[in-house]
């Protein structure tokens, strides 16, 4: 195929794309070799002659192309170039010394070179070796790859030109970097000692100088880590004090690399060389950190480097002197001794993290950390001549990324208690730091969680304004103490405390907050069987108080958040029962526990959750009720998994049971014939009748279908809402879905009232469609939507009307207003709901008859008119006769007679 090509372009009908077809082959036979060559070594006399045939196609392959012959194919060029480079480093893992002696070869040659584009044959060549590996773990590898490095060394001591001395520089480093991480201890091999002698004192000078600072920087680090301890020892102190002096250098670059540089030289002197006396350890530390974290600064030095590099010079540090590491440096970051509490956020940051790394480590009894393998700022010494500088980058492969296969740490999730602290030898240092992270909590939910709420934020800014500037690290601060919990939790703060902190963040602008906040949550349901009433009934109080139906978006993303609450939690369920179950199959005696207490609230917090889908299940989108249908399921199940004796009847198996019966007599919208063809189940039912659209037009009272103006939706929840279904059967749930009712009814009531000035122009609302400008958020809820949610919130609120009397009994809908009360309606209601905001029933049924007798004097307003007498027929008996009362005294009952008379 590449011959083909080949030729297509020597004839050239266009060679440019001709061009990129060939690049394309090329780089995919590269992908295919990287990952078939590991199997070389498994038969090497058979494959000698193909290996010599890549290794030549692939040297001839990373050799300099000019730029203005490639046109828009140079980026893929370089790409290309650097997969064949990567095949070149796979090959070196068994046929080192062949590569070396072909490179060499090559590189005399172009040493004799003497035209203008010697410099950039010499770069190119370079690169090709960059992904090269040395074998540490025979002598004789070894002793090949440092052979190798002199002959590099040697070329790095005689070239002239910059740029080419520069890129052999940054070879070196690409080499030695991994040889550094590789020797546990120190190497004792001869050819190595000479090599360090022979190039660190010409580098010393190199790295004096101006121009090449950046390169010999890296190359005298590489040379420090990979050199014997008495020699590192010797002359580590001066190159130290020289990159302190350079962390606060103008150029970013320099700085970068000083920082750099130095944490690979800690690892060095802490974990390979255990450090040396106690008073000039201390010394150098002290030295190092106020260095990085100058005292009575509110910041890191250098500004704007990656945190992860100073939370790595900690735990460097704590491998040794884990009483200097928490005392001197992270009780400082965390401000744990201060009494006025300021946010320092990177420092507090980095804080927070060391602590996290340091308690994982000593828990899980990790191996010391390894070396950093690769130097981002290094990349510059290996890019083409006469390019722009390269940005901080790993100099991993980036290509064809397959070679980038890094095991991923796993960290321990489980709360670290003070007992664990005190067996991994963190109790002193603990308590404080939970004091410290209780504080930075608090501030920042009063800076940037409250503040930022998508409920709270301003209009007319975007996402970009609102998290940027100083916001931007307060926010990577809050994104780390989130996601440090539960592993971590504040001491004083209660528990009640930190979940609503977390409930509130979940609806934050910041997206990847909102997101660890919920998965945080989901974490404390699993770990903490004792909190899941609170996090429950925290979410659900977000709901009702916070998110009207005016933030649809957001309102939908809380639900979903409470639905995956629901499913981590019958998970966490399940598991605990399995092993219940299989503890008490060990077990010779058949004794059963009595459960704890906090189980005997399941129920209660179980069907506030029904309560809550209840109310979802007016909404006029499909999402919604959807959520809601399925969070109905889950309870169900949970209800079973866990046999609550205290539960009552699951909604949904009312729903399910009821809807036979709503099917046959409520929805006359639709012909008998046809509905039972249905699916009887609640949630196919809900879904086809939600969808029925009301024409007026077929209205006709002489044909007596008046029933044809109400919304089918809603007829069909008054039905779900008879006295035999829901309101005897869930009491529960009946009295949790009435506050939020309630709310919900009054918040879209002000976009239904004609008394509002705002809709004094409309003749029928309910048969206007224009789109009301009430947007949050960027998103809008038409007028029409308002008149759909009002419709339903009313009927539900007329049927599930509590006793005047009694805020937590509920009585059967009845049109007797003498019918006695069933002991089934008079259980508690939630008692876990005492902290969510309860309403008192005597008002709110004050407030609802106010309204509905209001509207029913409105004489132009006959459909709105209507509705309400929709939702007076599904009026609950118990209100029933208390709303008459409250017509009588307003006369409207008077009215009605003397206009009866009248006509």
């Amino acid at each position: 195929m590449e011959l083909r090509i080949s030729e297509s372009i020597t004839t050239g009908s266009d060679s440019r794309l001709q061009t990129k077809k060939l690049l394309a082959v090329n780089y995919l036979f590269c992908i295919v070799l990287i990952e078939i060559l590991p199997q070389v070594e498994f038969h090497l006399s058979a494959c000698e002659q193909q290996v010599r045939y890549l290794l030549d196609s692939s040297f001839q392959q990373v050799q300099y192309k000019d730029p203005a012959t490639l046109g828009p194919n140079n980026t893929n060029s370089l790409v290309v170039a650097e997969t064949y480079a990567e095949v070149i480093g796979v090959l070196s893992e068994t046929h080192f010394t062949q590569i070396h002696k072909q490179f060499m070869g090559i590189l005399t040659e172009l040493k004799k070179d003497s035209s203008a584009t010697v410099a950039h044959n010499l770069i190119s060549l370079l690169m090709a070796m960059k992904f090269v590996k040395i074998k540490t773990n025979q002598v004789d590898d070894f002793e090949m790859g440092i052979k190798f490095l002199d002959d590099l060394g040697s070329f790095l001591l005689e070239v002239k030109d910059k740029d080419v001395k520069h890129a052999v520089a940054g070879l070196l480093v690409e080499i030695l970097l991994p040889v550094a991480a590789q020797i546990k201890r120190e190497a004792n091999i001869p050819a190595l000692i000479a090599f360090v002698g022979k190039l660190y004192g010409p580098t010393s000078e190199l790295a004096s100088k101006k121009q090449h600072k950046l390169a010999a920087y890296p190359l005298l680090t590489c040379l420090l880590c990979v050199s014997q301890r008495q020699f590192f020892l010797s002359n580590w102190v001066p190159f130290l004090n020289n990159t302190l002096a350079n962390l606060k250098n103008r150029d970013s670059r320099i700085s970068r690399v000083a920082l750099e540089s130095l944490y690979r030289l800690l690892w060095v002197y802490m974990i390979r060389n255990n450090c040396d006396g106690n008073s000039a350890t201390r010394t150098r530390l002290e030295s190092i950190c106020g260095s990085l974290f100058p005292k009575g600064n509110r910041g890191i030095v250098p500004r704007d480097a990656p945190l992860n590099i100073f939370v790595k010079i900690i735990h460097f540090i704590a491998q040794q002197k884990l009483d200097f590491a928490f005392k001197d440096v992270i009780f400082d970051l965390l401000a744990c001794n201060r009494s006025q509490r300021s946010l320092y956020p990177e420092r507090m940051n980095i804080g927070i993290r060391a602590l996290m790394v340091i308690a994982d480590g000593l828990q899980q009894k990790d191996e010391p950390p390894a070396m950093p393998k690769s130097m981002g700022i290094i990349a510059d010494g290996l890019q083409q001549k006469d390019e722009p500088p390269a940005m901080p980058k790993s100099m991993g492969p980036s290509a064809s990324g397959t070679m980038q296969r890094l095991k991923k740490k796993t960290y321990i999730t489980r709360p670290l208690t003070v007992d664990i602290a005190r067996s991994i030898g963190l109790d002193q240092y603990y308590i404080p730091c939970r004091k410290a992270f209780d504080s930075i909590l608090r501030i920042l939910d009063t800076q940037v969680c409250r503040p930022l709420m998508m409920t709270a934020v301003q209009r007319g800014k975007e996402p970009e304004e609102l998290l940027g500037g100083e916001v931007k690290p307060k926010l990577d601060l809050f994104r780390t103490c989130v996601a440090a919990i539960p592993r971590l939790l504040p001491e004083p703060m209660t528990y009640t405390e930190l979940i609503d902190i977390l409930t509130r963040t979940t609806v934050h602008v910041d997206e990847e907050l909102r997101t660890m906040a919920g998965n945080t949550l989901q974490n404390m349901l699993g770990e903490f069987p004792e909190w899941r009433e609170q996090i429950i009934i925290a979410e659900i109080t977000l709901l009702h108080n916070q998110l009207t139906d005016f933030y649809p978006a957001v309102l939908d993303e809380a639900l979903r958040l409470l639905h995956q609450m629901v499913v981590t939690w019958k998970s966490a369920a399940l598991q605990e029962k399995k092993k219940e179950q299989e503890k008490d199959s060990n077990s010779f005696e058949n004794s059963h526990t009595a459960p704890p207490l906090y189980v005997l609230n399941y129920a209660s917090v179980l069907h506030a959750v029904e309560g809550l889908a209840l109310c979802m299940l007016c909404q006029i989108r499909p999402q919604p009720r959807k959520i809601a249908v399925s969070m109905l399921k889950e309870v169900k199940q949970i209800i079973s998994i866990l046999a609550l004796d205290n539960a009552d009847v699951p909604v949904i198996t009312v729903l399910d049971e009821a809807t036979p019966y709503v099917v046959r007599k409520y929805i006359e919208h639709i012909p008998l014939y046809e509905r039972m063809s249905w699916n009887l189940d609640f949630a196919s039912v809900c879904d086809k009748v939600a969808a029925i659209d009301t024409d007026v037009c077929l209205v006709n009272s002489d044909k007596g279908n008046e029933y044809l103006q109400w919304d089918p939706w809603a007829c069909a929840l008054s039905g779900y809402a008879e006295r035999r279904h829901l309101i005897s059967r869930c009491p529960s749930a009946v009295a949790n879905a009435w506050p939020t009712l309630f709310n919900k009814l009054m918040a879209v009531n002000a976009y239904v009232d004609p008394s509002n000035p705002q809709n004094e122009n409309r003749a029928s609302l309910l048969r206007g469609s224009k789109s009301k400008g009430s947007s949050v958020c960027g998103e809008a809820l038409s007028q029409e939507g308002c008149l759909s949610l009002w419709q339903k919130y009313l009927v539900l609120c007329c049927a599930f009307a509590p006793s005047p009397h009694s805020s937590n009994s509920l009585i059967s809908r009845s049109f007797s207003p003498t019918s006695s009360m069933e002991t089934d309606v008079m259980r508690s209601v939630s008692s876990s709901l005492r902290t969510a905001s309860r309403i008192s029933s005597t008002a709110t049924l004050s407030q609802l008859f106010t309204k509905t007798a209001a509207m029913l004097r409105w004489e132009n307003m006959i459909d709105i008119r209507d509705s309400v007498v929709l939702g007076i027929g599904s009026l609950n008996a118990v209100a029933f006769e208390t709303f008459l009362e409250d017509l009588n005294q307003r006369g409207i009952l008077r009215d009605a007679m003397e206009k009866k008379v009248r006509f």
